[in-house]
């Protein structure tokens, strides 16, 4: 609004970049819970049916066997199921004012902040790429 100061705009009608990062994080943690997680249940429904997604589910669940068996309890060369973060975690429009499945929380306890829908896809992608270099 016209008048308003900067800061003033900024607190009251934008989102910040922590309530987004909260919000992604909340999202990550839950597609990826171990074993039934979406991200993780919906690749193996997905791709498991393939003869390379077969293969690799097949892999990767004898190893969770030797694992909990003790056996060769040292070995370094095991890998993480298959997960497929884009096609089952995040999604596209939910509504008029839910712009994606990952913000309805966040958009729904503050009605009054905005996300501009014009450049929804880089705002997604600069936190998604903040979060793979927060560790760093």
């Amino acid at each position: 609004p016209k008048g308003l100061p900067d800061r003033e705009y900024l607190e009251k009608y934008l989102f910040t970049f922590e309530e987004h990062m909260q919000a992604e994080l909340r999202v990550l943690q839950s597609c990826l819970a171990q074993p039934n997680g979406a991200a993780i249940a919906g690749a193996r429904n997905k791709w498991g049916r393939y003869r390379w997604g077969t293969q690799a589910y097949a892999d990767w669940e004898e190893r969770q066997r030797e694992k909990q068996g003790g056996s060769n309890s040292n070995d370094t060369s095991s890998y993480d199921m298959l997960a497929d973060l884009d096609g089952f975690c995040y999604g596209k429009q939910v509504n008029d004012t839910v712009l994606r499945p990952q913000w309805a929380e966040l958009q729904m306890k503050n009605p009054q902040k905005v996300i501009m829908d014009k450049n929804v896809h880089l705002l997604q992608s600069h936190l998604g790429r903040s979060i793979y270099v927060l560790p760093l």
